[in-house]
């Protein structure tokens, strides 16, 4: 869902930018060196013009941001899993999420102090040991309490613990 909003917001904007960029190129020829520098210039200007503009250009920031964390989670990067939370940080702030809020900053200075407290435990982290992996896929590792809740799922739609420990022993 985020990779295709992302998508279409980009796709809009460069259309958005197409549009200007040739209507500007009709008034003046001398513009036209000037197109790739222009775009960043483009696009604040018409953020601060346009409230929507800003709107979607922030939706499109935070779905890239939601991106990056989901890609720290597949591929154990703990380094872009840190910095990808730090950029999350001001977001949790502004969209009122108060346990989030709450915990978030403690979370962060915990993971960074942890190369010093506990560098066992860090060198364990920079290798990717921070997620689990149900597979051997590349790009299929995901968070502990998410393979935990799927285990529970599993189980609870495979008759529950009684019954798989009951078939097990009965099978021996």
């Amino acid at each position: 869902m985020h990779q295709v909003s992302v998508a279409a917001l980009y796709v809009l904007m460069k259309k958005a930018y197409d549009k200007y960029m040739e209507k500007a190129t009709n008034d003046n020829d001398e513009l036209s060196d000037l197109i790739p520098q222009l775009f960043d210039e483009w696009l604040k200007t018409l953020c601060a013009s346009q409230p929507q503009a800003d709107f979607w250009l922030k939706s499109m920031e935070l779905d890239l941001l939601i991106l990056q964390f989901v890609k720290s989670f597949r591929s154990a990067d703990f380094s872009l899993y840190m910095e990808t939370l730090d950029s999350l940080m001001p977001w949790v702030f502004a969209l009122d999420h108060t346990h989030y809020a709450r915990n978030l900053p403690i979370h962060l200075r915990d993971m960074a102090t942890l190369e010093e407290r506990h560098p066992a435990l860090f060198v364990e982290f920079q290798s990717g040991h921070f997620m689990g992996q149900k597979s051997r896929r590349a790009f299929s590792k995901i968070p502990h309490d998410q393979m935990h809740e799927q285990l529970i799922d599993w189980l609870k739609n495979h008759g529950g613990v009684i019954e798989n420990l009951d078939d097990n022993l009965l099978s021996h």
